[in-house]
C-alpha cells in the first residue's frame, strides 16, 4: 500500500509533507554520521606530516589571521585560484584544536559529511525517497576515491562531493526553499575559489535556479488552486551577504595586490590548445557509462581522464525522468532534472576549455555530479509509478544499502594510512637532521635568523621540500620559500638569508659538494604497509638528500 503523505500549506505557500523520521531513514542517517565520526577520530589519531601542495596549503592556513590570504592556492597555469575560502574555512578549527595537521584532514571529512547532510535535508522536503537515493549516490561517489582522498585538503578535492551538493542546493533554491537560497551562492563561491574548474558548473546551476525562481513557478497537481511559494528574500539576502564577504579578499587583491583575477581572465584568452569537445565528452560520458567510475569502491583518482568514448547509458535515466515528470506535470521533478542537465552542460564546458591534457583530479567532482543526476532521475521515475507501489519498502531497501555503504566507509578508513605515506619517514628524518644542523653549525637561532628551503626540479624533491619548509616553520624557524631550480645552474645564492637548505637527489648532492654545499642527510622514501593511501606518486624507493650552505660559505665563495 502506498505511503500516505499528509500535506498542508505553510506560511510561505509550500505544501508541507509529513517530515517525521521513519525508522529506515533514522537508521541510514545515524549510520552515515557514525561512519564519518569514526573516520574523523581515526584521522585525528594519526601523526601526519603533509608534503607537496598540502604542506604549502597548511603554511597558508597557519598564517591566518596575522597574514590573511587574499587569493587561493597557486595553479600550474601561472595564476592563483580565485579566492581563499577553503583556507579560511580550515583555519578556525585548525587554530582551535592546536594547529595540528591531522585536524585539517578531520575538517575535510566533516565538509564531505556536511555536503551529504545538506543534500538530504534539502531534498527531503521535496521527496523522501529521492532524498535517500541522493544519500546513497553521494556515498558511492565518496567510496569511489581512495580512503585518504576524502581526508586530503588538496583544493581540487573539495569538489568530490560538494559539486554534486551544489546541483541539489540549486534545485532546492529553485523550489524557493530557504535552505537552498542561503547555501547556493556561498557553496558555489567555495567551489570556484578553491578551483576555477568549478566555475562553469556553478554558473550553469545558478542561472537555471534563478530562472526557475524568478520567471515561473507552476504548481504540481496536488497544489492546484493554492498560491505559489513565496521567494525567501531574507534567506537570499543572507546568502548574498555571505557571498559578498567571501569575495572581498580577492577584490582587494585585484585592486591593490597582485591583480590575480585580472590574470585569470587574461589567461583564458591566451592559453594554448584546449581539451575540446571530444575530450570533454570522453570524460563526461565515462561518468555516465556502465559501470561508472563512481560505482567502483576505492577506485581512487587515476592519472589522465578517460581517453576513449564510452556509451553513456545512464544519461537515458534523466531523459526518462524528465519525460515522466512532464507527463505527470510534476513541476518539482522537472526543475530538478532540468538543473541536472544544466550541471552536465556546465561540466562538459569546464572540461572542454581546459588547456592541454585533462587529468582526472581536475574533474573529480563529476563523479558526485553524475551520481546525483542519476539519483534525481530515478526518484522522478519512481514518482510516476502507480499508487500501488510500496514506497515504504523502497525506502527501507535504500536505507539498508546506505547502512552497508556506511560500514564499507568505516572499514576503508580504519585500514588506510595517512595521505602521501611515502614521504612520512623521510620528512621526519630530514626535519630532525636540519634542526640539529642549525644548532651544530652556527650560533644559536634567534627570531631574526632566516632559513631558506628550496629543491631541485623533480616530482619527489618538489613534493618533499614544502613538507620540510612546514616542519621547520612549526619548529619556530623563520623560513623562506626558495622555490625550485634546475641543473646545471644549481641553487641560487641568496645573501638575504642566513642559511640555505635544498632537497636534491644524491648524485646532485655529490656534484654540489664541490661548490660549497654539504650533505646534511640522505634517506630513501618508503611505502606505508597500509592500503588505500591514495598516493599514486610511485615514489617508493627513491633516495633524496638535503644539502646546506651557510652565509659564511656564501661569502667565502
Amino acid at each position: 500500500m502506498r505511503e500516505r503523505e499528509s500535506t498542508k500549506l505553510t506560511s510561505t505557500g509550500h505544501a508541507a509533507h509529513d517530515l517525521r523520521l521513519g525508522k529506515p531513514e533514522l537508521a541510514a542517517v545515524l549510520g552515515l554520521i557514525l561512519s564519518f565520526s569514526v573516520a574523523v577520530v581515526h584521522a585525528l589519531s594519526q601523526r601526519w606530516l603533509p608534503a607537496s601542495d598540502e604542506a604549502l596549503m597548511e603554511l597558508l592556513v597557519r598564517g591566518v589571521p596575522a597574514d590573511l590570504p587574499l587569493i587561493g592556492v597557486y595553479s600550474r597555469m601561472g595564476w592563483h585560484h580565485p579566492g581563499p575560502a577553503q583556507l579560511l574555512l580550515l583555519a578556525l578549527p585548525y587554530r582551535l584544536l592546536g594547529s595540528v595537521s591531522a585536524v585539517l584532514s578531520a575538517v575535510m571529512l566533516l565538509i564531505h559529511l556536511g555536503a551529504i547532510a545538506l543534500v538530504w535535508v534539502a531534498v527531503r522536503r521535496i521527496d523522501q525517497v529521492t532524498a535517500l537515493f541522493l544519500v546513497v549516490g553521494m556515498q558511492l561517489a565518496a567510496l569511489s576515491v581512495a580512503a585518504t582522498d576524502l581526508r586530503m585538503i588538496w583544493n581540487p578535492y573539495v569538489a568530490i562531493l560538494c559539486l554534486g551538493a551544489l546541483l541539489v542546493v540549486a534545485w532546492s533554491a529553485a523550489e524557493r526553499q530557504a535552505i537552498g537560497a542561503v547555501a547556493l551562492l556561498p557553496l558555489g563561491s567555495l567551489l570556484v575559489q578553491s578551483h576555477l574548474a568549478a566555475a562553469p558548473v556553478a554558473a550553469a546551476v545558478t542561472i537555471a535556479a534563478g530562472a526557475a525562481v524568478f520567471f515561473g513557478f507552476p504548481p504540481i497537481p496536488k497544489e492546484v488552486g493554492t498560491p505559489s511559494p513565496k521567494i525567501p528574500l531574507k534567506a537570499w539576502g543572507f546568502g548574498i551577504a555571505i557571498t559578498v564577504a567571501v569575495w572581498i579578499p580577492p577584490l582587494i587583491d585585484q585592486v591593490s595586490g597582485s591583480g590575480n583575477l585580472g590574470k585569470i581572465f587574461a589567461a583564458q584568452s591566451n592559453q594554448g590548445p584546449k581539451v575540446g569537445t571530444i575530450g570533454a565528452a570522453q570524460a563526461l560520458f565515462d561518468n555516465f557509462s556502465l559501470p561508472a567510475p563512481w560505482m567502483h569502491p576505492l577506485l581512487g583518482v587515476q592519472g589522465l581522464a578517460a581517453q576513449h568514448l564510452r556509451i553513456p547509458f545512464l544519461l537515458l535515466l534523466p531523459v526518462a525522468g524528465l519525460f515522466v515528470s512532464l507527463r505527470r506535470r510534476d513541476a518539482s521533478m522537472v526543475r530538478g532534472t532540468a538543473i541536472s542537465v544544466a550541471a552536465i552542460l556546465g561540466a562538459g564546458l569546464a572540461s572542454a576549455i581546459m588547456q592541454s591534457l585533462l587529468y582526472e583530479y581536475l574533474i573529480i567532482g563529476q563523479r558526485g555530479l553524475a551520481a546525483v543526476t542519476v539519483a534525481i532521475a530515478i526518484g522522478a521515475i519512481l514518482r510516476g509509478l502507480p499508487a500501488s507501489v510500496n514506497r515504504s519498502l523502497i525506502l527501507g531497501v535504500t536505507a539498508a544499502v546506505s547502512l552497508c555503504l556506511s560500514g564499507i566507509l568505516v572499514v576503508s578508513q580504519l585500514n588506510s594510512s595517512v595521505p602521501t605515506p611515502d614521504y612520512q619517514s623521510s620528512l621526519s628524518t630530514f626535519s630532525k637532521a636540519v634542526t640539529a644542523d642549525l644548532t651544530a653549525h652556527a650560533e644559536p637561532l634567534t627570531p631574526s635568523t632566516r632559513v631558506e628551503v628550496s629543491s631541485q626540479v623533480g616530482i619527489e624533491t618538489m613534493a618533499m621540500y614544502p613538507g620540510l619548509l612546514l616542519q621547520l616553520e612549526r619548529a619556530g624557524v623563520s623560513v623562506v620559500d626558495g622555490g625550485s631550480w634546475m641543473m646545471p645552474e644549481g641553487p641560487r645564492v641568496n645573501p638575504q638569508v642566513d642559511r640555505q637548505y635544498s632537497v636534491v637527489t644524491p648524485d646532485i648532492a655529490q656534484a654540489l659538494n664541490a661548490s660549497g654545499w654539504r650533505t646534511v642527510a640522505t634517506h630513501r622514501l618508503t611505502q606505508s604497509s597500509q592500503p588505500g593511501s591514495g598516493d599514486h606518486s610511485q615514489a617508493e624507493g627513491t633516495a633524496l638528500a638535503v644539502i646546506a650552505r651557510t652565509a659564511e660559505q656564501v661569502q667565502g665563495n
